[in-house]
């Protein structure tokens, strides 16, 4: 199989399991049938020629190889739930430290790369996998549960919490400015607008991000806009909301283009209003 032959060594080898079914390396036979097929990349073909592989040959020392290559078989025919299953079989019966660091690797790697076992297999997982299991399904999700959340679900793995990047289970903040009309004859458009952007602020809070929020009264004054503007772009906020009014926002976007701060800007309409800033 070191020349890519695989076709002609799964016939050479399906030759041996049939011919030699009692042969006292009919075990090896039969592994070799089954890695065959998979290297040749028929997955379901090695997959039905390992399966009862352990029952057939009970004293094997090829029984964790077995069923190592069904985790594998299963993995790249997107079987996550029976590849999981099979690794920890294959590091359960593993009789070599070699053996027992590959089924760790690979489960380990098949949680990194987005599965999460359910509840019932991780109740199976012996003690010294559950926790880094559970630690890289905690770094997944991070970035959407609270601190407490996380700490939480790894209760008993305090040594993963410490080895989980701050900056996963850190509360982000987000810096915003607010400049609408809060008086004068358009302040009902802007009060509305307020509302819903408050709104929206408080949802965010529910995920782990702190919102700081600044608001401003513009008047739908040029001047006004323009020193509002200037002031939350040094005062170095993420995003500024408003102004209300496509003149006043281009003023506005003449102080805060320098700062390369993005407005937001939620009912300008002049044409050309885009090309001021690339903000």
């Amino acid at each position: 199989m070191r020349d890519n032959r695989y076709q002609e060594a799964v016939l050479a080898c399906q030759e041996l399991v049939d011919s030699f079914p009692n042969h006292p390396a009919a075990d090896i036979f039969r592994f070799a049938f089954g890695r065959a097929k998979f290297l040749s990349g028929d997955f379901r073909g090695a997959l039905e020629a390992l399966d009862g592989f352990e029952t057939s040959y009970p004293n094997s020392s090829l029984i964790p190889a077995s069923w190592h290559l069904r985790g594998n078989c299963a993995y790249r025919s997107g079987r996550e739930e029976a590849a999981f299953r099979w690794y920890l079989n294959a590091y359960q019966t593993a009789i070599d430290d070699r053996q027992m660091t590959l089924s760790r690797k690979s489960l380990l790697a098949e949680v990194s790369a987005g599965y999460f076992p359910p509840d019932s297999l991780l109740a199976i997982l012996p003690s010294e996998l559950l926790c880094p299991v559970k630690s890289r399904m905690a770094r997944l999700v991070a970035s959407s549960r609270s601190r407490e959340q996380i700490e939480t679900f790894l209760a008993g793995c305090s040594e993963e919490i410490d080895n989980i990047e701050d900056d996963a289970l850190s509360v982000s903040t987000l810096s915003l400015g607010i400049m609408l009309p809060l008086t004068g004859p358009y302040s009902r458009f802007g009060q509305a607008l307020l509302d819903g952007a408050l709104v929206a602020a408080d949802e965010l809070k529910k995920e782990p991000l702190s919102v700081a929020i600044s608001v401003y009264d513009t008047k739908a004054d040029h001047i006004v806009a323009a020193r509002e503007a200037l002031a939350l772009s040094e005062s170095g906020v993420d995003l500024i909301i408003g102004p209300l009014l496509s003149d006043v926002a281009a003023t506005a976007a003449a102080q805060t283009s320098c700062a390369g701060t993005p407005l937001l800007v939620p009912a300008a309409s002049q044409t050309g209003f885009a090309s001021l800033s690339p903000t």
